[in-house]
């Protein structure tokens, strides 16, 4: 069930609907079911893996909890967070896994392949009840003592496939309070607008974006340079609104039930280096790399080196997240490269820079960067190294077209990298930075022309075929 399907927003109509007409003790029990009605609709037998990972953080909260011994209370984390790195590692990496020893010595014995499906969101909800046990044995929250409850903050279902990867300490008190939750005119208005705005990113930006970037990350021996740069940067604003898009309509549903989700983007366009990048892009997985892998690592307690060191192991966990593939891994190891170049050469980036006038200093070292961004991001689209490889040799080439010539590219796709470029980081950031759907709701003309644009936009303009969202392979 995509968000961008017609099933979504038939089950978000009628849950909300259902919402707003029921007693409030029915609520909760409302909102649960529509929860698993969504993750049935993709595998209902992948719901016993959201129960069991469920269980086992919540007794696990509660024995950490319950106990004064410290080494009980280590028994007790360290069981939750290894059944939970079990059950990603078996479903995400297990043929990773079993590919990489068929190399070694006596490894043709084993099986080539073993059929396992991936569980929808499994790397997002396992972080979530991960996080959820660490804070009770940090005793910064408290247990929750109801099951129903603590299973509905796992699954809520607008952000449970992709995030936002919300904190205990912010979503439970929230989904603890859907009985007797209020939603006003404010909660209407910005939510119906954040999901046409996120529709309109999703379908009409990412979508026709991947028209121009698909052929090319298939095939690239066929193409020349020029086709590859521009597939790098189609591919670049593709998954920034795809992501994007898909978290302002978790933002929109959530906040038609009177829930609010945590923002997951800040212009990370402006980002003037890696560190300011991912303070900027998927902030919610970036601050749990933080708070639960630097830190515990020593984060930059014990000098720059050390910290630096910390920050390689921590993207490269990252790229291992992303997904179970070489190029991933290689992907993380280069971001964490990255975060060392920029920590020892930004002093003399800046004094280069810094010979521009005020205004364009800052502008050039985020130019710098964006387009370091970009070549990243080759690798975390192709599918290969050697992709990755020949896409890079192709940029730097800018060959003539071989194979495709312009005749035959789809203008519409390019008209829409075009206006991304143009114009829709300049909403973005008066968005993200001014909150003008979330504050212009009272401007009646405004509002009414702004949601218009979205739904009109995207009828018209989207195209037929409808990939899914990104991050839904994660």
């Amino acid at each position: 069930m995509q968000f961008n399907s017609f099933d979504y927003l038939l089950l978000l109509s009628v849950t909300v609907a259902l919402f707003h007409g029921l007693p409030g003790r029915w609520r909760p029990w409302l909102v649960l079911a529509a929860s698993l009605v969504f993750y049935a609709s993709w595998s209902a037998p992948f719901l016993l893996v959201l129960v069991a990972n469920a269980g086992v953080d919540f007794v696990a909260a509660r024995r950490i909890h319950a106990s004064e011994a410290a080494r009980t209370r280590r028994r007790w984390l360290w069981g939750s967070v290894c059944a939970n790195v079990a059950m990603l590692g078996f479903f995400k990496y297990a043929n990773f896994v079993l590919e990489n020893l068929r190399w070694l010595p006596g490894g043709e014995a084993l099986p080539p392949h073993l059929e396992i499906l991936l569980p929808l969101g499994i790397s997002f909800f396992t972080f979530q009840s991960m996080a959820y046990t660490i804070d009770v044995y940090r005793r910064r929250i408290e247990p929750e003592p109801s099951f129903r409850r603590y299973f509905l903050f796992i699954v809520f279902f607008p952000q449970l496939v992709a995030g936002p990867i919300e904190r205990a300490a912010r979503l439970l008190p929230q989904v603890n309070a859907l009985d007797r939750v209020r939603v006003g005119r404010d909660d209407w208005s910005a939510g119906l607008l954040w999901i046409a705005w996120g529709l309109f990113q999703k379908t009409v930006l990412a979508d026709n974006c991947a028209q121009l970037a698909d052929p090319v990350f298939h095939q690239p021996g066929r193409w020349g340079g020029a086709w590859h740069a521009l597939a790098a940067y189609a591919f670049t604003f593709q998954v920034y609104f795809d992501f994007a898009g898909y978290v302002d309509i978790a933002r929109g549903s959530a906040r038609l039930l009177g829930v609010r989700l945590v923002r997951n983007f800040n212009l990370p366009f402006l980002a003037e280096g890696p560190a300011d990048l991912w303070r900027r892009w998927h902030i919610t997985l970036s601050e749990w790399f933080r708070d639960y892998v630097y830190v515990p690592l020593g984060g930059n307690r014990r000098g720059p080196w050390v910290a630096m060191r910390n920050g390689v192991a921590v993207m490269l966990i990252s790229g291992l997240w992303h997904g179970a593939a070489w190029h991933f891994v290689v992907w993380g190891l280069l971001h964490g490269l990255l975060l060392v170049v920029y920590r020892l050469g930004e002093p003399a980036l800046r004094r280069v820079t810094g010979l521009l006038p005020a205004p364009l200093d800052r502008g050039a070292r985020v130019l710098l960067f964006f387009h370091v961004w970009v070549l990243t991001l080759v690798m975390f689209r192709a599918e290969t190294l050697p992709d990755t490889l020949a896409i890079w040799k192709g940029i730097a080439s800018f060959a003539a077209a071989s194979g495709a010539s312009p005749g035959s590219a789809p203008w519409g796709a390019m008209a829409s990298v075009a206006a991304a470029v143009a114009l829709v980081p300049l909403l973005k950031a008066a968005e993200e930075s001014r909150g003008i759907f979330s504050r212009g709701v009272e401007r009646v003309p405004g509002y009414a022309a702004a949601f218009t644009g979205c739904v009109v936009g995207t009828a018209a303009l989207a195209p037929s075929a409808a990939p899914a969202f990104v991050y839904f392979q994660f």
